[in-house]
C-alpha cells in the first residue's frame, strides 16, 4: 500500500506529499483474513462482526506537538500569556494574548511544537497530548489520548465527567481548556478576543471596547453537523464510488463540504486502475475550525482511523457499533498518519490586497483528499 495526501484552498493545490502506513494497518488486514465466516450462523451481534464497516477506515483526527497541549488556548492563567473564560449562558468563549505593540491588525501565531517524528510502531498521532490548566491539572481527569480533543458545549462535559471526582473544581472553564474545535450554530458557535494587553484582566469577561485587539466568532461546522466525536475524531459520513478527479463528469455534489465529516470514495473501476486500486478519504476542514483550532496550538498532525473490534468488545460494546459524537461507544486503531512541519492552521494579514482586514479574519475551506493505493 502507498498512500498520498493533497490538500486544496479551494482549487488550488497547496500540498501533496507521501504519509505513513503503519502497524495498525497490517494487523487489519490480519484480521480480515483471520475472522471466522461462522459468525454469520449466530444471533446479530455476533454475525455483525463480519460487517465490513468494521475493517474499512472509519475517521480522521487532527493534532500537534506535544508542548504545545501545555500552553496556547489550552492553559488559563489570568496574569500570563493566555487565558480562557466560558460564557455559560450560550457558548464558549475564549480569550487569548499576542502582544502586537505597532500594529493594528493580526492574525494569532501560536506557540509552535512540532510533532515527534513518524514510525510503523505509532498507535497515535502524538506520544502524548496531555493537557495543563489552571487551577487543576485536566490530564488528571482526561490523559490526553495523543491528538486534539473536541471542544462541545458545557452541558456535554457536566454530564460525562460529572461522576470524575475534581471535575467541580475545574468549573466551567473545562471544556473550553480541552479544546480544540469551536461549538456549532445551535449555541450560536464560539467568541473569541484576542487583547493587546490583559490588564487586570480577572475571571469576569472584560469589557471589550478599549482592549479588544481582535474579536469574532466561529461556528465549527464539525460541531455544527455533529461529525466529530468528543474525543477529536470525525465520523465517515459517506461513501461514493465516484473518483474525486473525475467528479465534474459525475456530479460534485457527493463531496459537499456541508457533510464536513469523512468521505470514502474510489473510481468504479478500482480494480483496473493502473498501479493498483485506489481509495480517496476527503474531509474538508472549515474555516472557522482552522480558526479555533489555530488558537489552541494548530494543526501539525494528522490520522486515518480503523475500529479497534477487539477493545471496543472489551469496552462491553456489541457490534454493530454504531457512532455518537457524545457517547462514541467505537475504540479506533491508527492505520495511517501524515505530519506537517508547517501549521495547517497558519493565517497571516494580507495587507496588500486586504490591508483593513487582520489574517485572523481570512481563513478558507480546507479539502483533504488522502489516497491510499493498493499495489
Amino acid at each position: 500500500m502507498r498512500g498520498i495526501v493533497e490538500i486544496y484552498s479551494g482549487d488550488k493545490l497547496v500540498h501533496k506529499g507521501d504519509n505513513l502506513i503503519v502497524d495498525g494497518a497490517s494487523e487489519l488486514l490480519a484480521d480480515i483474513m483471520t475472522v471466522s465466516p461462522s459468525l454469520s450462523g449466530m444471533e446479530h451481534s455476533t454475525s455483525s462482526l463480519l460487517d465490513t464497516s468494521n475493517y474499512m477506515v472509519q475517521a480522521i483526527s487532527f493534532g500537534k506537538g506535544s508542548k504545545a497541549y501545555q500552553t496556547n488556548a489550552h492553559f488559563k492563567s489570568n496574569n500570563k500569556a493566555l487565558a480562557i473564560l466560558t460564557n455559560s449562558t450560550t457558548s464558549s468563549l475564549i480569550i487569548t494574548y499576542e502582544e502586537y505593540p505597532t500594529l493594528d491588525i493580526s492574525s494569532y501565531i501560536p506557540f509552535k511544537d512540532l510533532p515527534t517524528a513518524p514510525t510503523p510502531l505509532d498507535t497515535k498521532l502524538e506520544l502524548t497530548s496531555d493537557l495543563s490548566a489552571f487551577p487543576n491539572n485536566l490530564s488528571a481527569i482526561m490523559p490526553g489520548n495523543g491528538h486534539n480533543l473536541n471542544m462541545v458545549p458545557e452541558g456535554y462535559y457536566s454530564s460525562i465527567l460529572s461522576s470524575i471526582s475534581g471535575w467541580d473544581s475545574i468549573g466551567s472553564v473545562g471544556g473550553s481548556i480541552l479544546g480544540c474545535y469551536p461549538d456549532g450554530s445551535a449555541v450560536k458557535g464560539t467568541n473569541y478576543y484576542i487583547f493587546s494587553s490583559l490588564g487586570n484582566l480577572g475571571v469576569s469577561i472584560p469589557e471589550p471596547a478599549s482592549k479588544t485587539f481582535l474579536s469574532g466568532v466561529y461556528e465549527g461546522l464539525f460541531n455544527s453537523v455533529s461529525s466529530m466525536d468528543t474525543s477529536g475524531f470525525v465520523n465517515m459520513v459517506a461513501s461514493s464510488w465516484v473518483d474525486e478527479r473525475y467528479s465534474d463528469s459525475h456530479g460534485s455534489n457527493w463531496y459537499d463540504p456541508s457533510y464536513s465529516g469523512l468521505i470514502v470514495s474510489a473510481y468504479d473501476g478500482f480494480s483496473s486502475v493502473s498501479g493498483g486500486g485506489e481509495v480517496q478519504y476527503i474531509v474538508t476542514v472549515s474555516g472557522s475550525d482552522l480558526g479555533g483550532a489555530n488558537l489552541y496550538g494548530g494543526i501539525y498532525n494528522m490520522g486515518l482511523w480503523t475500529i479497534d473490534v477487539d477493545k471496543t468488545l472489551k469496552a462491553g460494546n456489541t457490534a454493530p457499533f454504531s457512532f455518537s459524537p457524545i457517547y462514541n461507544p467505537r475504540k479506533y486503531k491508527l492505520f495511517a498518519k501524515k505530519s506537517f512541519s508547517k501549521n495547517l492552521c497558519y493565517i497571516e494579514d494580507d495587507t496588500v490586497s486586504h490591508p483593513d482586514s487582520a489574517g485572523i479574519y481570512g481563513y478558507n475551506d480546507l479539502r483533504i483528499v488522502w489516497r491510499i493505493r493498493f499495489l
